[in-house]
This record gives structure tokens, sequence and C-alpha cells, in this order.
């Protein structure tokens, strides 16, 4: 029965695993061969069971190395965190807030958000970058970020993310003062009429589709784009009706840029913040878990 554990055996052994073999680890880790080897055995020592069955000189995980292997990459991943956190000094008031952005949300929404943590954390500098889901996933992950603004829930299985609903807004379509007419017999005359839709990873792609759908109506695709500025700028430049959450579409209509044309009843598009399962909090980040709660 282990008494104490090596944590260096098992940093050796979580990248013998990931390498396949001891030869690619001794080489990642800049070891020889036989010392690993005895690394390891010293950990199957202490643990008291075999990690690895060797067959035809290849490695493969036992049942009960793939547990420990679970707590290895556990293990990395809070030694990780730890030291990004100290090196950002991020558990500090005074430390920068990194914020990643998902391409094509609306400018307003971050910026509501950075106005509320401002008035609370008055001495915090904040950092936005924007990028694409996959991007900012592995920058969170990697401790490079603190919070994701996404438009889809991750779905992520690893138990590493944590997800909050934090705004939920009605879609309607929008349309320059041409369109105006459109709003009468309203959904009925969108036949065949030109749309600017959201790309198709988008949530809210399928749900205006479906929607169209279920109306029994038939649309024109003119152009499709992520980003919500652009699709307001192909609105305007008379590409088509474009589907928009109100607040985002606000500043256009009272500019009477761009006209509501009618609501997409039960379409909406959903805002989530996502951040890491963290030992130490960061307080910009729990700050928000509190206050950006949908009801």
């Amino acid at each position: 029965m282990a008494s104490w554990l090596n944590y260096h055996h098992l940093l050796y052994f979580r990248e013998i695993a990931t390498q396949g073999s001891i030869a690619a680890a001794a080489q990642s880790l800049n070891l020889s061969p036989s010392a690993l080897s005895m690394q390891l055995k010293n950990l199957e020592e202490t643990l008291g069971h075999p990690v690895f069955e060797r067959r035809s000189k290849k490695l493969f995980l036992t049942d009960f190395g793939r547990h420990t292997l679970e707590y290895a990459e556990r293990i990395h991943r809070l030694g990780d965190e730890l030291v990004q956190t100290v090196n950002n000094a991020s558990f500090s008031d005074k430390a920068l807030f990194r914020v990643g952005v998902m391409d094509g949300l609306p400018k307003s929404l971050t910026v509501d958000m950075i106005k509320g943590l401002r008035r609370e954390f008055t001495e915090t500098p904040f950092s936005i970058s924007e990028g694409n889901f996959q991007e900012l996933k592995n920058d969170l992950l990697n401790h490079e970020i603190d919070v994701l603004l996404a438009n889809f829930h991750p779905n992520d299985r690893s138990d590493l993310l944590y997800a909050q609903k934090f705004r939920k807004e009605p879609v309607s379509l929008y349309g320059l003062e041409e369109h105006l007419p459109l709003q009468n017999n309203f959904p009925k005359s969108l036949e065949n009429m030109a749309v600017v839709l959201p790309s198709r990873h988008s949530g809210m792609r399928s749900s205006v589709e479906y929607w169209y759908k279920q109306e029994g109506i038939h649309y024109s695709l003119s152009c499709e784009a992520q980003d919500s500025s652009l699709k307001k700028f192909l609105a305007l430049g008379g590409m088509g009706l474009v589907p928009l959450p109100e607040f985002s579409a606000n500043e256009y209509v009272k500019e009477k840029r761009l006209y509501k044309i009618g609501q997409l009843t039960g379409v909406f598009e959903e805002y989530y913040l996502i951040m890491t399962k963290r030992v130490l909090k960061v307080p910009a980040a729990e700050y928000l878990t509190k206050t950006m709660v949908l009801d």
C-alpha cells in the first residue's frame, strides 16, 4: 500500500502514456530510456499495481493504469493552473483580467460586461481578445484567458469547463426602409425574400432555418457571415433582411438605418459565460458568475 508518492514519477508516467513508448518519452524528457524505465518501475512498486502491460514489445495501459492516468492528468492541470495563476497574479483584484470573445458576438455585449466589471473592480486592467471558439477554448484550458463569451454551450464532456447562460434574446428580422411593406401580412410576406444569415456553426442559424420551415416560407440566401457587425453592414448594403437580437439592432433602429420587420417567434440568441473549474478563484470571474445570471 502506497504511503507517499513521488510526483515526478506521475509526470514521467503521463509522458510515457502520452508519447506511447518509453523511448519517445525519454527523448521528450531529455532522459535516458533506462533511467525512465527505472522511474516507471519505482512508480509501479509504490502503487503496488502495474500501470502498463507489454504486448508485442508495445506498452498498453492496464485498467489500473487508465485510472492512474486520470489522476496524473488532473494533477498536471492543477500544477499548470498554479503556475499560471502565480505568474499572472490573477488571484489579485489588481491583476489583468483576460476576456476571450467569440467571433461574431455583438460588440455591445462585451462593452456592457466590461463596464459592469469596471464599476466593481476600479483598479483592474482588462485584456480582450477575439477568435474562433476552438482557439479560445484552448486558451481557456491553458489558462491564457480567464473567461470566454460565446453564443452556444461548449458541451464539454471532460468536466473541465463551467458554462453559465447569462443572456437570452428574442430574434427579429431587420431590413431597410424599402422593406417596411413586409410588415403587412408578416410572415407570409417574406416568401422568397433575400436574407443574410449567420454562418452554419452558429446556433441561431439552425433556429432561423427551422422557423422558416415551420412557417412554410422559402427564402433566398444572399450571404452568410458570423460577425454581427458585418451582417448589419451587409443588410445596410441591400443584401437582404437580417435576423438580429433586439439589443444588437437598437442603435441602427434609433438612427433609422434599419427597421424591424417582425419577430421570429421561438427564435432566441443565447449567450454563455464559460470558465475553467479552478481551485484558486479569480475575483472578477467569481463576480461574473454571481451577477451575470439568467433568471
